[in-house]
């Protein structure tokens, strides 16, 4: 029986779909996984002021350090160029992406065509927020609360040691501000039992997205909200830049807690810059 051109093109994508997220499981930062028990129901812990408790390793899931170490680019055929062909046709099925206003998709285009000499990560630059997603670890201590990041140990670009302090009930630091750094100035407020950060101070030289051309400028207005419910937080993101015709909203991602008392974020392997011309070669 023959096959239609759209029904292949519909088993491949399903495929691909199946190697991105068929073999998921809950992941671990050097601690026990909470997938045995993520389903009873946890009081949230809450701190002296009564505001949720947002301490500790957090994790959005996906493979364990061991399926990492035994095949750490996972694709259709195996190997790096394979698996970063799969993770790009992944992110050109998405349907939630930024929408530009029409001067400024030319210049998306271009940054596209020429990745990764254009793509900042693959000089070792920071990914920026909101692309280097959501903590991994938070320490809370009253009005200031740090947010760690961690690429867990495996890095192919930019591997994010970085680290947020988030001040809360503060005004945005003016100086912060002018100084138009990648991580931008950052600050905190509670909205019931959701912590809201506000981040503005950006400059335009990191990507929102990894490899699709995704700028921002430094007019760019990020908001986080992160609400914890038991062992498990919401992290929800919205991008505000006059180069959009819209805010973009994220689609929410879900994290999970360590519950090991010990668990640690790994040690990121130093960044060293690729070789664009050697990189998906034939891609």
């Amino acid at each position: 029986m023959k096959m239609s051109l759209s029904s292949r093109g519909t088993i491949i994508l399903a495929t691909l779909f199946c190697v991105s997220g068929c073999t998921r499981v809950q992941g671990q930062e050097g601690g026990k996984s909470d997938a045995a028990g993520s389903k009873a129901a946890v009081t949230t812990p809450r701190t002296g002021d009564g505001k949720p408790d947002l301490s500790g390793v957090w994790s959005t899931g996906g493979r364990t350090r061991a399926e990492i170490d035994k095949n750490p680019f996972p694709s259709r055929t195996g190997g790096f160029t394979a698996w970063a062909v799969d993770r790009r046709i992944l992110r050109w099925g998405q349907r939630n992406k930024p929408m530009y206003r029409p001067e400024y998709w030319e210049k998306v285009r271009t940054l596209r065509s020429k990745v990764p000499k254009s793509d900042p990560a693959y000089s070792c630059k920071p990914q920026g927020v909101p692309r280097m997603g959501p903590p991994r670890e938070i320490l809370q201590q009253g009005n200031r609360i740090v947010f760690l990041y961690s690429a867990g140990g495996v890095a192919i670009a930019d591997p994010q040691p970085y680290y947020r302090v988030i001040r809360v009930d503060r005004p945005h630091d003016q100086e912060r501000v002018l100084d138009q750094m990648w991580l931008g100035d950052g600050v905190g407020k509670w909205e019931g039992d959701t912590l809201v950060v506000d981040t503005i101070g950006f400059n335009d030289e990191s990507w929102l997205t990894e490899e699709d051309g995704y700028f921002h400028s430094t007019k760019m207005h990020v908001v986080e909200r992160l609400t914890r419910t038991g062992n498990s937080m919401k992290w929800e993101v919205t991008v505000e830049d006059p180069v959009l015709l819209q805010p973009w909203v994220w689609e929410p991602r879900t994290l999970t807690r360590n519950p090991d008392p010990d668990a640690m974020l790994r040690e990121d392997p130093p960044c060293a810059e690729h070789d664009a011309d050697s990189l998906f070669v034939g891609f």
